[in-house]
């Protein structure tokens, strides 16, 4: 089977192979582990770009301006998964995407996709840092170019104009803007004022925007955020609008509400 004519069918531009023991000793902790194939040997690394052109009315980050990614990337996973099922039925198959044991920047690093930035996303030479990432891991050997892991050109501009201070010798979770727009409860002074600073209710692009390695980049998200009436790109969130589909909706409307108030006091 010749797996690059196999993705080509899904618009899939950028994917590449890890080996599974360059990650297996990092392996996520959470419910999803129990997933993995027995004696897993390969990871399939997917990339799906979700760059659209600036909105000037915008205030969500630009990846949740899109409907719920995981859904497009969940089910053309699995139709890929599927496919590989009829041709390799002695072996087994296993998609993840975002809720995932697999260090996924990791291991689109090691599968050649990109380098790893000094806040923790992948940039990909066609697409910079604004993709989602897809895996399907196998016990299936599949032969992977062995690389060694590749790093940003560490300008250090990401740590200079991030908002949230974040961004150090670690990344510091805690002080990111994205991460308390997704904070539950009352937020602090501090972190209320980074919330009104970021004019975003939910996320920040702010390490994104100001990454050279983001520039010059394709402006060509994957076909399915635009082509299907279902999943269209809507940049700017009200108050009361339906988020069911949404890829934040796990967080609740709650959340989502007072980042609206806070910003529209």
């Amino acid at each position: 089977m010749n797996l690059k004519d196999l993705f080509n069918k899904y618009d899939i531009d950028q994917w590449g192979i890890c080996p599974f023991n360059n990650i297996k000793n990092n392996l996520i902790k959470c419910r999803a582990i129990t997933k993995l194939p027995e004696n897993s040997k390969s990871i399939i690394v997917c990339l799906f770009p979700y760059l659209l052109p600036e909105y000037t009315e915008r205030n969500l980050s630009r990846y949740a301006c899109v409907k719920d990614y995981h859904i497009i990337a969940l089910n053309i996973l699995s139709d890929i998964c599927n496919a590989l099922i009829n041709n390799f039925p002695e072996n087994k198959f296993v998609c993840f995407t975002d809720n995932s044991p697999i260090p996924e920047v990791k291991a689109a690093a090691y599968a050649n996709l990109g380098v790893i930035g000094r806040h923790g996303l992948l940039i990909n030479k066609q697409y910079g840092s604004w993709v989602f990432i897809g895996e399907i891991v196998t016990d299936l050997y599949i032969p992977a170019e062995q690389i060694n892991l590749q790093y940003c050109i560490n300008c250090g501009q990401c740590q200079e104009y991030c908002p949230g201070n974040a961004i150090g010798n670690h990344f510091d979770k805690s002080c990111c803007v994205s991460f308390i727009t997704q904070k539950k409860g009352e937020l602090n002074n501090i972190e209320t004022k980074k919330i009104i600073n970021s004019g975003l209710i939910w996320g920040c692009d702010k390490c994104q925007e100001i990454c050279p390695m983001n520039k010059n980049i394709k402006i060509k998200p994957y076909p399915l955020f635009l082509n299907n009436p279902q999943f269209l790109y809507y940049p700017d969130i009200n108050y009361n609008d339906d988020i069911s589909d949404r890829a934040f909706n796990w967080r609740g409307k709650n959340i989502l509400k007072r980042n609206f108030d806070i910003i529209n006091k």
